[in-house]
């Protein structure tokens, strides 16, 4: 490993650093909480087509740290520092693609065996493209102790590709694998790119335990969906007492509405407010939320989207 950098952010340390996989440099955000102690939980972090590790690093990560959980976020093949993800658009060979595929999945092993070395139990989260890298990681990685998918599915059917794509990776498979390893699903019901049937699939195809739960809102994850899924992470892996959630600024926190008090309290002021100061895991930038934006509802049966149209 080598490391450019190292600054202090709240609750921990942020480090650009390069780990090894199969005799190439990884680039990565390494996030580690204050005064780390021995056996810390940590995560790996996967994201999507187009992003970048400091995107992860800087959304899920530091809604992690706040919860005594390291995590690692590097940049895939050709995104991030590596290159222009643009270019597999263009490419049209079938074997290069699967190269690709191959080679993302191992620097996600190194990146596991990396936080073996430097924490405890150890998790995973994938969003889009890397929910996919995620549960195939897993499926084959015993040690991954618990798995978030957000916007994560199974592959589109109905394609001529499908049949092919499952030759390289079949997420149905791969969660079958997973056996009694908790996983958290996060999906939006309106996302044209992962749809709801697609997570669906994913679902009912692992063992568990295990929970889907929705935004209403698409491909997009809320930051209120990014929190939920770091306080479960945390709670699975054995961070900090998520009690600290008074202690969040308000864009920070899950929105709470009890279903007794109906819409009128969707329509609030500060639930107006909340949700302006959204941020966005696809980007990392504010989000602009529809009219009345999206929020999570719960009762005795846990969180579930709703409209505050």
């Amino acid at each position: 490993m080598t490391a450019a950098a190292t600054a202090s952010i709240p609750h921990g340390t942020r480090t650009r650093l390069t780990f090894p996989a199969g005799g190439e440099g990884v680039p990565a955000v390494w996030l580690r909480p204050e005064a780390p102690a021995p056996g810390q939980p940590a995560a790996l972090l996967l994201h999507g087509f187009s992003s970048r590790g400091d995107v992860m690093a800087d959304t899920v990560g530091r809604a992690l740290l706040r919860r005594g959980v390291a995590s690692l976020s590097p940049d895939l093949p050709l995104h991030g520092t590596r290159g222009n993800p643009l270019e597999l658009q263009a490419l049209r060979n079938p074997l290069e693609l699967a190269r690709l595929w191959r080679l993302a999945l191992q620097e996600a092993g190194a990146g596991v065996d990396f936080l073996r070395g430097e924490a405890g139990r150890v998790g995973v989260v994938g969003y889009s493209l890397g929910s996919f890298l995620s549960v195939v990681l897993a499926s084959g990685r015993p040690e991954v102790a618990a798995l978030v998918l957000a916007a994560g599915g199974d592959l589109p059917g109905g394609t001529p590709l499908t049949a092919v794509a499952r030759t390289v990776a079949d997420p149905l498979r791969a969660a079958r694998k997973l056996g009694p390893r908790p996983l958290l699903m996060l999906n939006g019901r309106h996302d044209p790119v992962i749809r709801p049937e697609q997570a669906e699939r994913l679902y009912a195809a692992a063992p568990g335990p295990k929970d889907l739960r929705w935004w209403d809102g698409g491909h997009a994850v809320p930051s209120g969906a990014v929190d939920e899924g770091a306080e479960w992470l945390a709670g699975q892996l054995g961070g900090k007492d998520p009690s600290l959630r008074e202690a969040l600024s308000p864009r920070e926190r899950v929105l709470s509405v009890p279903l007794s008090q109906g819409r009128g309290a969707l329509r609030s002021n500060r639930v107006r407010g909340l949700l302006r100061s959204c941020t966005c895991i696809t980007t990392g930038k504010r989000s602009q939320p529809r009219k009345s934006g999206s929020v999570y509802v719960t009762d005795s049966g846990g969180a579930r989207p709703h409209s505050g149209r």
